[in-house]
């Protein structure tokens, strides 16, 4: 198996969704976004203060969820993909 080049960066189109007090700040309910085919979290939300400078402060209590699993570390995104903006929530 051939190994990428280390400065070969292969990309993904994915789906962003934004839910509850995320969504206003976004400016939207989701958008397609084009990501490194490997990222984590943190990296995800880098990218979404630079894309959107009013959800900076929403995204510090905010989980991202990968294909409906929170992201733990790296993942590995497709084409296709969803990922998401889960603010904490409460129920009773």
């Amino acid at each position: 198996m051939m190994e990428r080049d280390e400065e070969e960066q292969a990309l993904a189109t994915v789906t962003m969704r934004y839910f509850a007090h995320a969504r206003a700040p976004a400016g939207c309910a989701e958008e397609a976004l084009t990501l490194p085919d490997r990222v984590d979290a943190d990296a995800v939300r880098a990218l979404l203060r630079s894309r959107h400078p009013a959800l900076a402060p929403v995204l510090a209590c905010c989980r991202i969820a990968h294909n409906l699993d929170f992201m733990d570390g790296v993942v590995t995104l497709v084409d296709g993909d969803e990922l998401a903006v889960i603010p904490p929530v409460s129920g009773g």
